[in-house]
């Protein structure tokens, strides 16, 4: 049995892929442990997980800000004080990093006391976490078709987003039924990610009316403290009820894409990753302030290999519109789905926990052509 500290968590992109190594890590007979941060979305989404040991750590991001900024330097000395004295306690075989703040302070205390850290990078512009560090590790997991700074020589692997192995398509009656909705026209999901998305929250409320007026209804996650979350009834054109509900949070990922006929959300890898899974087709709505609009090129990729559309958020007046034609069209649907099921042949969960357990891949100082699956 090996020892494993899996660094996650801020952002439910970081976290998920966390939680589903450490799950498989678990199942091999491995100890994982995920320092994780102390936002409420991943207390809320770690409730799932009670068999696995965790640890939240304060912090905060970077600022130039005076009180932000002290914040900041409380956090890095708070999460480089405990990195030292869980590595000390747990002295993991491996050091896994998703990315974020707390990847780089907790990876560079690993390297400083000459742990092997390896790092993932789910999305298709490699985040500042990423670049400073992937010189210095001993495996590097990047995007298929992403290549890592050319001063690297250890080797590296194109492999997609692991998914936890509860997110998976389901009956869409059964799905229907587990979030307790009736649906007699045509269900839209949004999903603003894991920090929510006031735009689309907005979006919601102004357009829950026209859409029932096309016997659309919604089932909207709006972010924790974000929007108004509620149930609301509209008419439709024969004066018909349609139920629409607005939640804060959902663990219920599956359910929801199996749900769902038509999905709007942003384009976080971990999302794109869970969309292909459950093949459900989406209309992509990118952060415009994402971290060197890696969203946008997610998208992009996306819609690339058929997997939805992909609309700017300057141009979401047209959501509407856009959401009524596409979820009537049939045909356009099922080439979608057809194109989601054929982005799903690989499972990167596995192949990630394989490389992580096959010692020869770590060699350090190993001068390796890099791989790629």
């Amino acid at each position: 049995m090996a020892n494993y500290l899996i660094v996650c968590g801020g952002t439910g992109g970081h976290l998920a892929p966390g939680i589903a190594i450490a799950e498989e890590l678990l199942h091999r007979g491995h100890r994982p442990f995920l320092l994780v941060s102390s936002k409420e979305v991943d207390s809320r989404l770690l409730q799932k997980y009670p068999h696995l040991e965790t640890l939240p750590i304060p912090g905060t991001y970077p600022s130039w800000r005076p009180l932000q900024l002290l914040k900041f330097l409380i956090g890095v000395g708070r999460a480089g004080v405990t990195s030292r004295r869980i590595l000390s306690q747990f002295k993991p075989t491996k050091v896994i990093g998703f990315g974020g703040f707390l990847t780089v302070v907790v990876a560079l205390i690993s390297l400083i006391s000459r742990y092997r850290v390896v790092l993932h990078e789910a999305n298709r512009r490699p985040g500042k976490a990423i670049r400073i560090l992937a010189p210095f590790t001993c495996q590097l997991y990047l995007p298929v078709g992403i290549n890592p700074p050319k001063w690297r020589i250890h080797p590296f692997l194109q492999i997609g987003m692991p998914v936890r192995a509860e997110i998976k398509e389901i009956p869409k009656e059964l799905a229907l039924q587990s979030l307790g909705l009736e649906v007699r026209g045509k269900l839209l999901v949004v999903l603003g990610g894991s920090q929510g998305a006031q735009s689309l929250n907005q979006w919601m409320e102004k357009s829950l009316s026209k859409l029932a007026l096309h016997d659309i209804q919604i089932y909207g996650v709006t972010g924790l403290n974000k929007g108004q979350p509620g149930d609301y009834r509209f008419p439709n054109k024969e004066g018909q009820g349609r139920f629409s509900k607005l939640v804060p949070f959902s663990d219920q990922i599956s359910v929801l894409l199996s749900a769902a006929d038509l999905v709007v959300a942003r384009a976080g890898a971990g999302t794109l990753a869970e969309l292909v899974r459950c093949q459900t087709p989406a209309i992509l709505v990118p952060y415009p302030a994402a971290a060197n609009q890696h969203q946008l090129e997610n998208a992009r990729f996306h819609e690339q290999n058929g997997g939805g559309v992909l609309l700017e958020e300057k141009n979401l007046p047209m959501l509407v519109d856009e959401v009524i034609t596409l979820i009537e069209n049939k045909a356009l649907l099922q080439f979608f789905r057809t194109s989601l099921a054929n982005l799903n042949r690989e499972d990167a969960l596995q192949l990630m926990a394989e490389d992580l357990l096959n010692e020869e891949t770590f060699t350090l100082g190993a001068k390796k052509v890099p791989r790629s699956v």
